[in-house]
């Protein structure tokens, strides 16, 4: 069994908590500085691990980062974090996700040359767009979804509900999809309701997206996926992990049930 979204809460994102740093707006309204108490993240991933029996594998991921400097800082020293989760869980494979940056800041020939030094333990992309003050359909990201086609890489992308003032909703998603068919997409949330429109979905692509059951909030649509006109639909595990206040536990067994009954 996967986890399909697992973070790892770099000394670059306890700087970035700890000085405040302007840039990351988004990041600082959503990470409590308290995670980084003494052993707090250390005990909260062995807590979590040690219940998450099943648990094969963790597809782990940094946070989206505005800065330059800092991004790369993240990106460049993320074997380091592995080594230390390597070290406390032995049995359990792990494989990154590297952030897109923000390509205001980092145009994607830049970035390439980054890939090209760093690939070989990269096993996907994740794309927070709300978090680089972008939407995904900006027009300075076709360079990167471009590039992620091509390769049929795999993308957690991050999409929003249709009642927020946002323009990174399912809509623009389908859009995505249609243009680029070829990314094996991950979305966060359960897709924000996309399973509702999975003709679509089927029309676009063979590449089918992952629905991640990452929020603690969607877990009550799991319900709907028991219906049969829904079952065919890839429902996949994701705690994000420990950015879910505490509910990483709460959610393995709610979805290990889930499985059990299906």
């Amino acid at each position: 069994m996967i986890d399909y979204e697992f973070r790892i809460l770099s000394k670059t994102i306890e700087n970035i908590i700890k000085n405040k740093i302007g840039s990351e707006k988004k990041l600082l309204k959503s990470i409590p500085a308290g995670i980084f108490k003494k052993d707090y993240l250390l005990s909260g991933n062995k807590k979590y691990l040690n219940h998450a029996k099943k648990l094969t594998t963790l597809l782990v991921r940094g946070l989206p980062i505005n800065n330059k400097k800092l991004y790369y800082e993240q990106e460049l020293n993320f074997d380091q974090n592995l080594n230390i989760l390597r070290k406390e869980n032995r049995k359990i494979k792990i494989k990154k996700l590297i952030q897109t940056p923000n390509p205001e800041n980092i145009k994607f020939k830049e970035f390439e040359n980054f890939l090209n030094k760093s690939i070989e333990n990269n096993s996907g992309f994740e794309l927070n767009s709300a978090w680089l003050d972008l939407s995904f359909i900006d027009k300075s990201f076709y360079p990167y979804f471009e590039y992620y086609n091509h390769k049929k890489a795999t993308v957690a992308l991050e999409l929003d509900y249709f009642f927020r003032k946002n323009i990174d909703t399912i809509c623009n998603f389908l859009m995505v999809l249609k243009k680029y068919p070829n990314i094996n997409f991950l979305l966060p949330h359960l897709g924000c309701g996309v399973f509702l429109h999975w003709e679509k979905v089927l029309d676009l692509t063979d590449s089918l997206p992952k629905l991640l059951c990452s929020s603690p909030k969607s877990l009550h649509w799991l319900e709907v996926f028991k219906i049969s006109k829904f079952k065919k639909i890839p429902i996949v595990y994701a705690s994000d992990h420990p950015l879910n206040g505490n509910t990483s536990i709460q959610i393995y067994n709610k979805f290990t049930n889930y499985l059990k009954k299906n």
